[in-house]
């Protein structure tokens, strides 16, 4: 039997990634997003507790108002967390993603090697160009980008290498095979938008995609696991 379609505890997640044949899984918690990134950073800590297959994905927010400070007190607290990447929600928390109001946060980012992922709605196409132009040793992940972008992800992709795009929501007719011929199996990452789409679309998406046995390892976990310094 499949599990609940909305987990609450981690091994319920764990469940549902069995189910769907995902080993491993970067994570964030919903509070870090609708109530404060702090609380919610912590509550993840808390509940992940001893997970190994689990990794902590801390929410930020950029340094400008206070309220969270890039010193040697966050590398420490992030690198013993085994915290490897980071996420933002610009809009919901009320700032912009440009350079001009997160310059000092990116930079911070780029110069510690932490992969930043952020959701298209929470952006726009110009400021994650600024910010790849800006910061090109920053890896930046473009989250639940649908399948009408081509147009608009395709110069982006061409332009900065540091720019990776997340497969979730990227369902349109051979997209995968497309961006994998254009620009390389490398700059496409495996995700599931869970628990607002289903994981096992996204696992479809990587097993039938007519491409080469190498190029799904890479995307269905290579290319994230080589960003996060992970081993398999």
């Amino acid at each position: 039997m499949p599990p609940a379609a909305v987990p609450e505890t981690v091994e319920a997640l764990l469940s549902e990634m069995r189910w769907c044949g995902i080993k491993r899984a970067l994570v964030y918690h919903a509070l870090a997003r609708e109530y404060d990134p702090a609380v919610g950073n912590r509550t993840l800590l808390e509940q992940l507790g001893e997970e190994r297959n689990l990794f902590p994905c801390f929410v930020l927010l950029p340094p400008a108002t206070g309220e969270m400070s890039f010193d040697a007190d966050l590398r420490r607290e992030m690198r013993e967390a085994g915290a490897r990447a980071a996420r933002l929600f610009p809009k919901h928390h009320s700032y912009s993603l440009h350079p001009r109001c997160s310059g000092r946060l990116l930079e911070w980012l780029e110069a510690e090697r932490i992969p930043l992922l952020v959701d298209l709605e929470q952006t726009d196409w110009e400021e994650v160009a600024a910010v790849c132009g800006a910061f090109p040793a920053l890896a930046l992940i473009l989250l639940r980008a649908g399948y009408r972008v081509d147009r608009q992800v395709y110069p982006l992709l061409e332009a900065h290498p540091n720019l990776h795009l997340e497969i979730s929501y990227y369902q349109s007719h051979r997209a995968v095979e497309e961006v994998v011929s254009r620009f390389g199996a490398g700059r496409l990452m495996f995700g599931t938008g869970y628990p607002f789409f289903a994981p096992a679309a996204a696992v479809a998406a990587v097993n039938y995609a007519q491409i080469s046995p190498g190029e799904k390892a890479l995307i269905a976990s290579g290319n994230l696991e080589a960003l996060l310094g992970l081993g398999r």
